[in-house]
């Protein structure tokens, strides 16, 4: 069980790291602003930052923020950042590969401890190698909690019945709800696993009109148009209706939000802090996206640009 009191929105930093998202139109950030929008999340109550070596600088950056502002032990920012698939063509030794990330995490954000390890191949901590050397480096402390990043329902179902996982990262949006639907996360929340929700607006797919969604999305047309129309006739944006909709779902521990900007930030906190969403539009919007398909669903199965 993780003892840890995480902010309820989280600062994924993919975008801080790399060039990252199919509508990103920013590029990639220079560190002055990569270090302004780390600066505005932690003064306006975000102290749950995901990364991962997978982030291009984000971890580099990370870690430099953190020794730039010489953070006192008690307002250390709560650093989630994951372990890399184990490639066992690359890596013979599942044990060493698991110390010497873990270490290589540690030195790169200048931590003593993880606060939370996520597998970022699920898979990886149902191979007994590496799992084992997981909970070895937890109970050295080197990691205080540890899960996983998961894609799929059955991996995630196999993870709690078969591990002593903490905490499992999930897409979940109003265009993916597979694994509320499913039960998965009413399960993992009697076991007191944290939920993390990423994916809220598809890599921002959900927040374009309808004529701009790319042809190899197109069934994504006619649900985003009826939920343009349906934010329109309740005065919200499409952004606020989707993140109030994840991150006040009863079963969600943090909703992981990425961003390019602080005018972004300061929309994601409005949006937050405007409180649940009033029953009626929930329930109008529940079921907007039934019909889409798993590869839809996916930006992993999504044609690389």
């Amino acid at each position: 069980m993780i003892k840890t009191t995480f902010s309820k929105l989280t600062l994924g930093t993919a975008q801080l790291g790399l060039n990252y998202g199919i509508t990103n139109k920013h590029g990639f950030l220079c560190q002055k602003d990569a270090f302004s929008i780390l600066n505005h999340a932690k003064k306006d109550g975000i102290t749950t930052f995901d990364t991962a070596p997978a982030y291009g600088e984000a971890e580099t950056r990370l870690g430099q923020w953190i020794r730039n502002n010489s953070m006192e032990e008690n307002n250390q920012p709560i650093i989630i950042t994951k372990l890399p698939k184990f490639e066992p063509n690359k890596n013979s030794n599942a044990a060493s590969f698991v110390e010497n990330s873990i270490n290589q995490s540690l030195e790169t954000l200048g931590l003593q401890q993880i606060p939370l390890l996520l597998a970022h191949h699920a898979e990886d901590l149902l191979n007994p190698a590496i799992y084992d050397s997981v909970t070895s480096l937890r109970e050295s402390g080197k990691i205080d909690s540890f899960g996983a990043s998961v894609y799929d329902v059955e991996v995630a179902l196999k993870l709690i019945e078969n591990t002593d996982i903490s905490a499992l990262q999930i897409p979940f949006s109003i265009a993916d709800q597979k694994f509320v639907k499913s039960g998965l996360t009413s399960e993992a929340k009697k076991k007191s696993i944290a939920i993390f929700a990423r994916s809220i607006f598809l890599q921002g797919i959900l927040l374009l009109s309808e004529n701009q969604i790319p042809d190899f999305l197109r069934e994504l047309r006619s649900p985003i148009q009826r939920l343009s129309d349906i934010s329109a006739l309740n005065e919200l944006s499409c952004a606020n209706i989707l993140l109030r909709f994840v991150a006040y779902h009863e079963e969600i521990t943090s909703c992981v939000v990425g961003l390019e900007s602080i005018s972004q930030l300061k929309t994601h906190l409005d949006s937050y802090k405007a409180g649940p969403l009033p029953s009626n539009l929930s329930a109008e919007i529940f079921d907007l996206f039934d019909e889409i398909s798993p590869e839809t669903q996916n930006p992993g199965r999504w044609p690389k640009r």
